[in-house]
């Protein structure tokens, strides 16, 4: 059986990537496989300010950070599992914003690995 996937790239942020390929068998053991890294970058698609902004933060863990350092440096330490687009956003735009905007920022960061609980999946990362 073979499977056809069309890969949509205009709506791919900037960033690097590795495309990998797997072979299997009819009893799904990988026979073969390969992968290939490639960057991509699409001015077109990135983070909009003004949905973060929109974000509102009352009653949020979040809003308990109030020193905007510390807040930079909770920022920064997301560098590793965050996207090219968010890496972009932060070192461009984040650094010269005011706590409101980075307090957002941080919120929507997490909001968008785990929708239920942000502050449980923050908490995991920060152990």
């Amino acid at each position: 059986m073979f499977y056809l996937i069309n890969l949509i790239l205009k709506v791919l942020p900037s960033g690097n990537y590795y495309l990998a390929i797997k072979l299997k068998d009819q009893n799904n053991k990988i026979i073969a496989s390969n992968k290939l890294f490639f960057q991509r970058n699409n001015p077109n698609v990135q983070l909009n300010l003004n949905d973060i902004s929109s974000l509102s933060i009352e009653n949020t863990f979040v809003a308990a950070f109030t020193n905007k350092d510390t807040l930079l440096d909770y920022i920064y330490s997301l560098t590793p599992i965050s996207t090219g687009m968010e890496k972009t956003f932060v070192f461009s735009q984040l650094k010269k914003s005011d706590i409101t905007i980075m307090q957002q920022y941080f919120y929507n960061f997490w909001k968008k690995r785990d929708e239920l609980e942000p502050e449980k999946a923050w908490e995991n990362y920060h152990i």
